[in-house]
């Protein structure tokens, strides 16, 4: 019988971001469901060869041997678990130390779960597992019109041998990533329409829409997409590509909807991810008038400077050294062109309305995390606010009698799909409103296992450096305040 799967969601981590110098591994998860109505969770791991241990096998090659852990629980209780050894690929030089992967199937009912995964170097003496765990919800309607949840690849080719990586009639490598980086020019992708025959009569034609929306406004970009006319039938197979060379640095959505002969939207999907892309300036820009639009009217270096500045938590690298170049010309012409620049290659419609949503964010951290000689888009706060947006809860302790002030910030999900990311910040001197981030578990954040220690430091001693929490005192609550954010 020919299978049909309904992926409801993907999710990234990245294992590395939870202990530096351990192993690094990235888990994506997809969930299905068969014709019958069997749902399942399909996994996918990748392993970074060059933070594991290579050793020769009894072929005399060289071979890396992970341990993993996948368990699926609801409360106490266990209901699908798989522990078993990945080997890489064999090799004759561990200098090679290539990426591996892997792919698991676990068939479970509709419901929540939570996931937990474990990953262990075998070929390190006295390494720990790294571990994680995320909520996942199973749900598959067998009536209504729906669009799978959208799976991003990186190769495919017709194959109609079953195997763990093929889906009606193709063979699909996952991209084990939200990040496209300059030299991958294609975003390929794969997703399926159920119970189209339900909603319209059967064989009638309805369109797929494909395209790439900025993340934070949910702004089209027009000139990235496409779009497929498809039958309706019970279950109908989406695998295109988008042509991504041209798109700058930034953050986005791929955004997928099913379109009724009326223009109707009848369901939709989309995917973060991330775009890594020196900035490419449009010669029309890069030539345009400045009369004509929005910087013309900022005749001082000092606030467009300003201006430019505050996009730091906005650019990459490569934008911000740029930027700071231009700053130090002090020419009026190049800099209103360089803030032109920013906000015209990441909205191209309206640049102006971006500038001005952002500018409202600058003036509001500003006012409530600068001081008297920073301002507040260069303090960490005023970063992390800017970056990832308004905290989903936030505790602050200023009068703790051991501790130095501090703040625990909690995100339920930020804009790439982490879940449930916190971020410590504390302030050591006392008097200014300069608080430091000195913790986080999110991806390409700060990571100190010593947090809470350092945040007590202020009267709290200890001798032993394994300790990595404060001995309990009175009025002490930032381990709770940590692990239950309010």
């Amino acid at each position: 019988m020919k299978r049909f799967c309904l992926s409801v969601f993907v999710v990234l981590l990245s294992l590395s971001s939870i202990r530096a110098g351990e192993i690094q591994a990235l888990l994506k998860y997809c969930t299905f469901s068969t014709p019958d109505n069997n749902p399942y969770v399909e996994t996918y791991i990748s392993i970074n060869g060059s933070t594991v241990v290579f050793k020769k096998n009894t072929h005399g090659k060289m071979q890396a041997s992970v341990e993993i852990g996948l368990a699926f629980s609801q409360g106490s209780e266990i209901k699908g678990f798989k522990k078993y050894v990945l080997n890489s690929p064999e090799i004759s030089d561990s200098a090679l130390s290539p990426f591996f992967i892997d792919q698991q199937r676990f068939h479970l009912p509709n419901g929540d779960y939570l996931l937990e995964l474990s990953v262990l170097d075998k070929n390190k003496p006295g390494a720990k597992a790294v571990t994680w765990k995320e909520p996942i919800h199973l749900n598959h309607s067998p009536e209504a019109i729906n669009l799978s949840g959208i799976e991003l690849i990186e190769s495919y080719k017709a194959d109609s041998v079953p195997g763990p990586l093929n889906k009606n009639g193709y063979s699909l490598t996952p991209y084990i990533a939200n990040t496209y980086p300059q030299n991958m020019d294609k975003l390929r992708f794969y997703t399926e329409v159920y119970h189209a025959d339900k909603s319209m009569p059967a064989d009638e034609k309805y369109i797929i829409l494909y395209y790439v929306e900025t993340f934070d406004n949910a702004l089209k970009m027009e000139e990235f997409g496409g779009h497929q006319k498809v039958l309706a039938r019970p279950a109908s197979v989406v695998l295109s590509e988008i042509a991504i060379g041209k798109l700058p640095s930034g953050s986005y959505n791929l955004v997928v909807e099913v379109h009724d002969k009326n223009n109707q939207i009848l369901s939709f999907q989309k995917i973060y991810f991330q775009r890594i892309n020196p900035v490419k300036i449009d010669p029309a820009i890069a030539s345009a008038d400045i009369a004509n639009t929005f910087v013309s009217r900022f005749h001082s270096t000092d606030s467009l400077a300003d201006y430019i500045r505050s996009t730091k938590a906005l650019s990459n690298d490569m934008e911000y050294n740029l930027a700071e170049n231009d700053i130090k010309t002090k020419d009026l012409k190049v800099l209103q062109r360089r803030l032109l620049i920013f906000w015209s290659v990441r909205y191209p419609s309206n640049p102006e309305a971006a500038f001005e949503r952002y500018n409202e964010q600058v003036i509001a951290v500003n006012r409530t995390y600068g001081t008297q000689l920073i301002k507040g888009y260069n303090t960490d706060r005023g970063r992390v606010y800017l970056q990832y947006g308004q905290p989903s809860a936030r505790s602050v302790a200023d009068k703790e009698p051991s501790a130095y002030p501090y703040e625990i910030w909690t995100y339920y999900k930020l804009p790439d799909g982490q879940a449930n990311k916190k971020f410590v910040f504390y302030n050591p001197d006392l008097v200014s409103n300069n608080y430091q981030l000195i913790h986080s578990d999110a991806r390409g954040e700060i990571y100190d296992v010593n947090w809470n220690m350092k945040i007590h430091s202020r009267n709290v001693q200890t001798g032993n450096f394994d300790d990595t929490t404060a001995p309990d005192h009175f009025g002490g609550n930032a381990a709770e305040d940590f692990d239950h954010p309010k």
